[in-house]
């Protein structure tokens, strides 16, 4: 999972839309052609992981 702690103990991540993940600096200065926006849109329809929210799925929360 791109961009996860390291420790590896998500279990279940909070999701924000791609347009978001796009603009906030998840991608750092990376740059996408519209195409590659297009596939990413695509492959991540119902969002990407938002690492700065808690754990959505972890075991005793």
């Amino acid at each position: 999972m791109a961009g996860a702690p390291l420790e590896g103990g998500i279990f279940k991540c909070a999701l924000k839309t791609l347009d978001t993940a796009l603009t906030d600096g998840t991608y750092g200065s990376r740059t996408f052609s519209d195409a590659e926006k297009g596939r990413l849109r695509t492959i991540f329809a119902t969002g990407v992981c938002d690492y700065g929210k808690p754990d959505m799925g972890k075991p005793g929360a």
